[in-house]
């Protein structure tokens, strides 16, 4: 079987009722592969090509599609605006991206065949599933995990309180935070209390790009690659 076609194939068509890149099911791919090259494949079998041709079995992330251009813009600009001005005062900066996330006690997106690195993408659908919710920040500059904290819930009070917890955490130097635009981040209650709190400033990722957070990808080996709120 010539495994140039069939990795042309794979790549620029799509599995049945599925999208190009939304990935290929062991079975898909076994029914391609007898219907277009009459030879027959058993499930380890096919694993085998998928690792010969440089394809991995992953976790679907979703794409958001209601990013705003204008938001992102605002982003760039805000966050450019801010560090020079801390390089110019010479201030001492505590860099943190922050992110809540959710552990589900329950199974959530499945896996499909893709190539390394073009993780498949699938339809966001809404879900009712119980979960820990876990807040946390990575330091920008070392990896460092800052201020983990698990809650039952996200709101104002938690955010509030774990904000306390990262100026203890933090108890030298300016905090600039990256962090989504969740209500509970933008609520009265919590934008009431961050301007009592000089050592913090914030900026807000732009909605719908979780791509933009580094926190983002330290939930992963967590939640076994289950994903936290679009805000992000």
């Amino acid at each position: 079987m010539p495994m140039a076609e069939l990795t042309r194939v794979l790549g620029m068509e799509a599995m049945a009722g599925t999208k190009v890149g939304s990935g290929w099911t062991t079975k898909a791919v076994q029914h391609l592969i007898s219907e277009r090259f009459g030879v027959t494949y058993s499930k380890s079998g096919v694993r085998n090509l998928f690792a010969h041709i440089g394809w991995s079995y992953q976790r679907g992330r979703k794409l958001y599609i209601r990013r705003d251009p204008v938001d992102q813009e605002r982003y760039e600009e805000e966050t450019h605006a801010v560090l020079a001005n801390y390089a110019r005062n010479g201030q001492p900066v505590v860099p943190l991206a922050s992110d809540q996330s959710k552990v589900y006690l329950e199974g959530t997106l499945g896996r499909r065949w893709s190539p390394i690195g073009q993780q498949p993408v699938v339809v966001d659908g809404a879900r009712q599933k119980r979960a820990e919710n876990l807040y946390g920040a990575v330091h920008l500059g070392t990896g460092a995990e800052v201020a983990p904290f698990a809650i039952d819930w996200q709101d104002s009070d938690a955010t509030i309180r774990w904000y306390e917890l990262l100026l203890a955490a933090c108890p030298q130097g300016q905090l600039l935070l990256w962090q989504d635009q969740a209500p509970h981040h933008t609520s009265e209650e919590v934008e009431e209390w961050l301007a009592t709190q000089p050592r913090i400033a914030v900026i807000a990722f732009p909605k719908y790009t979780p791509e933009e957070n580094p926190k983002e990808a330290t939930w992963k080996d967590l939640q076994g690659g289950s994903e936290s709120s679009p805000l992000a």
